[in-house]
């Protein structure tokens, strides 16, 4: 149209071919694009503006992932590589679950339910790749090559040897490399707050955030979660933040935590269960209560990553009330809290997450014990399909002649 080209692709049905069984023509108004002829002109009848959404493509599973391993080869541009790799892929059948058990068990990759989801150490680790120039050890070109090289073994124009030696230099470059390589320290951001030490710029670099003056630092990923520089900043300004997700225990278990900066400027998790025996009682007195607590009557305030009763903490404990500000990896906000307290009920909330990695919505309502507990949605009603009148079996009713 003018200067402006565009492009329309659909189906022309040009033989029925078995779609003749079930009575379908060439020519059938159908057809979701019109026959035209080459060069034919066409004219504009409507334009239209429409808005859509993209998404981005599904994780892997362990079955897709596997799939991709047997057909690597498909991603190699040279013929010859490909060819060689046609029927192999990477790894073997025996080999491949073992492999994908190895990054797990390394921490390169995490299973959340079905999906796996590659970590921040494997981002660091193709970075580094990346960075120090040996980048076919990420690529399946290198297999592919192996794989030529072995097919002109077996076809006797490569000696073993002479493949072996191209192998051990491989080796020997690659140990080399990582040995007496630097990573340049590259800056991605600068966190938008001075550091606390020395009032200095702190800036996002490799493997940590890091003050350009003083020795002040903040290592980008702890326990498995890679911070952001905003959380950084708002870490660095007020000396706390959270409760936060995505953290990973040792033994590889999602769990929230709020962060404080202690005085020695190292970030450490408050989980607000310090309340034994010989603990002081915490200070509440630069927060407004949330409301009453269900079980006595107390005041309510946030400590650590809960909501809890005044009588709750300290030496001197008389309840046992307590609430988590995050619960099933859904955040409860003050006012969500303060709206249970008061009125017995939250609103909906969306963010819920099985202990089988399942969405769900959820109400949170205050029960007769004082506790707190779930309140479901309930479930619409289902149209019933109208009935069908049953057939009877038998031969065919018979027509009825008059005379």
């Amino acid at each position: 149209v003018d200067e402006h080209h565009f492009k329309t692709e659909g189906r022309v049905m040009q033989s029925p071919g078995w779609l003749a069984v079930y009575g379908r023509a060439v020519g059938e108004e159908t057809q979701n694009l019109p026959a035209i002829e080459p060069n034919e002109k066409v004219g504009v009848i409507e334009v239209a503006e429409q808005a859509h959404q993209t998404k981005p493509p599904p994780r892997y599973t362990e079955a897709t992932l596997l799939s991709a391993m047997e057909g690597a080869g498909k991603l190699i541009e040279d013929d010859e590589l490909r060819a060689a790799m046609e029927a192999k892929g990477l790894g073997t059948p025996a080999t491949r679950a073992a492999t994908i058990e190895g990054l797990i068990r390394e921490e390169y990759v995490n299973r959340e339910g079905r999906d796996l989801v590659p970590t921040p150490k494997a981002f660091s680790l193709m970075f580094a790749l990346h960075m120090l120039h040996i980048v076919e050890l990420a690529s399946p070109e290198l297999t592919g090559e192996w794989e030529h090289k072995l097919k002109l073994i077996e076809a006797g124009k490569l000696k073993r040897d002479e493949f072996m030696k191209e192998i051990s230099e491989l080796v020997r470059k690659v140990v080399t490399v990582i040995k007496t390589g630097e990573i340049p320290d590259v800056v991605y951001a600068t966190v938008p707050a001075p550091c606390p030490k020395c009032g200095g710029v702190v800036q996002e670099n490799y493997r940590k955030f890091q003050c350009q003056k003083c020795d002040f630092a903040i290592w980008k990923v702890t326990s498995g979660r890679e911070w952001s520089p905003e959380e950084v900043a708002e870490l660095i300004t007020k000396r706390v933040i959270g409760p936060l997700t995505g953290f990973r225990s040792k033994q590889g278990r999602p769990f929230a935590a709020v962060v404080r900066l202690t005085d020695e400027l190292r970030p450490e998790f408050d989980f607000g269960q310090g309340s034994g025996e010989g603990d002081e009682a915490p200070d509440f007195s630069a927060q407004e209560p949330l409301g009453a607590c269900p079980k006595d009557g107390g005041r309510v305030f946030e400590h650590g990553m809960a909501y809890t009763c005044e009588n709750a903490v300290g030496p001197k404990k008389s309840c046992d009330f307590r609430s988590g500000r995050m619960i099933l990896q859904q955040p409860i906000e003050r006012e969500q809290m303060k709206k249970l307290l008061e009125t017995g009920r939250t609103d909906l909330l969306t963010g819920f997450v099985s202990k089988k990695g399942r969405k769900f919505k959820a109400f949170l309502v205050k029960r007769s014990d004082g506790k707190i507990g779930f309140e479901f949605q309930p479930r619409a009603a289902k149209e019933k399909p109208p009935e069908e009148k049953p057939i009877r079996r038998g031969s065919a009713p018979r027509a009825r002649s008059t005379r």
